[in-house]
């Protein structure tokens, strides 16, 4: 599917962050859920949990801005380094001081599965999903989210984390883990709070933000039973 940008979309995204319009329904993340019923009651499938989620997953964000959100293709690498990057020259929500390396990027971002949402051609925002520890323990998943600084507080990175929950789910990772969220990321925080995560520790003055305050990091998790 390709997407359409109506004219200055991404100027409206820094000019509208304050007005939330009412959203369409939630598109089924199996497409429509009355058809997927259909085929369990007559036995083509055995049960929802069995359809496998589709990509690209289309939305209309307010002001008519149609986006997706799909795997990463191989020439989108380059354009969510550089956002990553621009998110550690904030200083304010990732562990980073220094920009990264393609390499680094490549070691940190890219080991396990990696997804955008776009505009057509343009990247507003990208995560990653991928075991938090090694061997008896990686049922467990991390993730990693980055949206562009304009077009944030747009519902983007609600959109990427519940299209997570159920990726992880189809992926057959247990649980969800976020190891350090600054305490000052009120945002990230009042929506990882909305989606089920659950506060599990505090680590003392563990950033050291780039204005100089030292604030202590949070630690979230989320158990995937009832993601369907």
């Amino acid at each position: 599917m390709r997407v359409r940008v109506p004219p200055s979309a991404l100027k409206q995204c820094s000019s509208d962050t304050t007005t939330h319009h009412s959203r369409p329904p939630e598109q089924s993340l199996c497409g429509d859920l009355a058809a997927v019923q259909s085929c369990v009651k007559f036995g083509r499938i055995d049960s929802v949990d069995k359809v496998r989620m589709r990509l690209p997953r289309p939305k209309i964000l307010q002001g008519d801005i149609e986006i997706e959100l799909d795997r990463m293709r191989p020439q989108e690498k380059q354009a969510a380094r550089t956002l990553f990057n621009r998110v550690i020259a904030e200083g304010m929500t990732y562990a980073f001081s220094k920009p990264l390396t393609e390499a680094e990027f490549e070691e940190y971002w890219m080991p396990g599965d990696t997804y955008v949402v776009r505009a057509d051609t343009e990247l507003l925002g990208a995560f990653y999903l991928k075991p938090n520890f090694p061997g008896r323990c990686k049922h467990i998943a991390n993730a990693g989210f980055i949206v562009q600084s304009a077009c944030r507080n747009m519902g983007i990175g609600r959109f990427m984390t519940e299209t997570m929950l159920s990726l992880a789910k189809q992926a057959g990772y247990a649980a969800v883990m976020f190891n350090l969220v600054f305490e000052t990321n009120h945002v990230a925080i009042a929506l990882w709070r909305s989606l089920g995560f659950s506060t599990i520790g505090r680590i003392p003055h563990a950033a050291r933000l780039s204005n100089g305050q030292t604030v202590d990091a949070l630690m979230f998790y989320r158990e995937l039973s009832d993601i369907a």
